[in-house]
């Protein structure tokens, strides 16, 4: 029997991003009324906003409010880092560490990636053709941001790999 395994979240990072994605969310329209004066733009430009940074708004306060950035599980592991959620240990092959973007990811190799994408799609309709799309580009794998648990990547990678060989 394996016990749960919970990594926190670093909330420094988090809140600083949070911080950020607030001031611009509210600064812009707030810039635009008092630059331009034009109220309907700056309201247009902030419900913009709010729509293209809410997938970012979203994860980083599912972060703060739980401070659970991964978890592992006895029936899988639970993702907060990037919008994955669950995902069952009898799906995950094996893991992997690569950098992306200056900090590293725990890259996930899934036993039947094409049901996976396709749930993963699904679960928000706001944003269903935006993943539909990037997923058809190649640009969205399943992997987890170790950038904002408070922990090392190759703890992270380890852990997941013996809960996988374990399972198997």
């Amino acid at each position: 029997m394996i016990s749960e395994h919970e990594f926190s979240t670093d909330s420094l990072k988090v809140a600083r991003s949070l911080a950020m994605l607030l001031l611009v969310l509210a600064g812009t329209p707030l810039a635009i009324v008092w630059i331009l004066g034009y109220y309907l733009t700056a309201a247009i430009a902030g419900i913009g906003a709010m729509y293209i940074l809410y997938p970012h708004l979203s994860k980083l306060m599912k972060l703060v409010f739980t401070g659970r950035a991964l978890i592992l599980g006895e029936e899988g592991l639970f993702d907060r880092t990037f919008p994955l959620g669950f995902i069952p240990w009898s799906e995950i092959q094996g893991a992997s560490l690569t950098e992306s973007k200056n900090h590293k990811i725990v890259e996930l190799k899934l036993r039947d990636e094409e049901t996976l994408r396709e749930e993963f799609i699904q679960r928000t309709w706001l944003y269903r053709p935006i993943r539909r799309r990037n997923f058809e580009n190649g640009r969205i794998g399943f992997w987890i941001d170790t950038h904002w648990i408070d922990d090392s990547p190759g703890h992270v990678l380890q852990a997941i790999r013996s809960r996988v060989k374990t399972t198997v």
